[in-house]
């Protein structure tokens, strides 16, 4: 979405675009109070009698619901601000670390009765704020220019990372010269979607040893890694709340930069003989996003070069 925002839309996403988020935003919104709701039952809180007409019929929307599965659009605004006012909906979202909720819950709540509104049409904020699962494999070619005399391009291949989705991976992996691997900070006290007795942080460090050790990914080990270590604004909020805790390697820690050095020396230490180039990031944060990728760009000139015999 940033890089979309950024290389292909000159920094101005047309409303066609901005009108396919609407739906996305306002699904993730329901999604998240359903979520909620369902948990709030389970830790046996007793919502408000103004909330209980609503808690049903939310509970058992899916994912995909939007204005549609309501009557009219005043139906679906009375329900979810009855809802996000209710005392036991913001009891159940202070233990949110306990099950999984979108991390983008704050955002959206916070901005709710925007969200709502019937002409609503979603800013630039709110699309890179939208979580929908990748499924298959996305690809954007864009052109980018390191200076004023030339012109470079890029196609970036978006890959799905649930497990479900790694199988396909396989077919993409000619003519690959940089990994961007994103992992997300704020995932350390966090589980999957899809198993919730995993732990995110463990997944994401595991899954890319296995990336760099199993044989199945030789095809792109002459490649570039590029960690991203992302959500740093999630992560910098949740740490004034709950140390950083990793087994019993590290912590309990609230150092944000204790922290990083030790996830990049335990990066590291999978492959010895490999240079790590490391970002923190907000992907949320265009300026970052841009910033950053120049960084990449150079990265990746300067190692291709590199093994070509052009740098030392």
């Amino acid at each position: 979405k940033q890089l979309k925002y950024l290389y292909i839309y000159e920094q101005s996403y047309p409303e066609v675009e901005l009108t396919k988020y609407r739906n996305i935003v306002q699904e993730n919104l329901i999604h998240i109070l359903s979520t909620l709701c369902k948990h709030s039952q389970l830790f046996g809180y007793q919502l408000g009698e103004e909330s209980k007409p609503y808690i049903e019929r939310l509970v058992s929307l899916d994912s995909k619901s939007t204005l549609s599965d309501f009557d009219q659009s005043s139906e679906l605004r009375k329900c979810l601000l009855s809802l996000w006012a209710d005392t036991a909906i913001k009891q159940t979202f202070a233990r949110r670390e306990e099950f999984v909720l979108m991390d983008n819950a704050m955002y959206l709540l916070g901005n709710i009765e925007r969200i709502i509104e019937d002409e609503y049409m979603p800013t630039f904020d709110d699309c890179v704020h939208t979580r929908s699962v990748t499924t298959g494999i996305n690809r954007e070619t864009f052109t980018y220019s390191p200076n004023r005399n030339k012109l470079e391009r890029y196609q970036i291949v978006d890959v799905g990372g649930q497990r479900t989705e790694r199988k396909k991976w396989v077919a993409h992996f000619d003519n690959v010269i940089g990994v961007i691997y994103c992992m997300a900070l704020s995932g350390y006290d966090q589980v999957l979607w899809e198993d919730n007795t995993v732990n995110k942080l463990d997944e994401a460090l595991n899954l890319l040893l296995d990336m760099l050790s199993n044989k199945k990914f030789k095809p792109i080990n002459h490649a570039t890694y590029i960690i991203f270590l992302n959500k740093r604004d999630l992560f910098q909020q949740k740490l004034k709340q709950k140390p950083f805790q990793y087994r019993d390697e590290f912590g309990p820690s609230q150092d944000e930069n204790a922290i990083i050095e030790w996830l990049k020396e335990k990066i590291s230490s999978f492959d010895a003989d490999r240079r790590f180039y490391f970002n923190v990031t907000c992907a949320t944060d265009s300026e970052d996003v841009d910033r950053v990728f120049k960084i990449c760009h150079d990265i990746f000139i300067n190692s291709e070069m590199s093994k070509g015999g052009l740098l030392n």
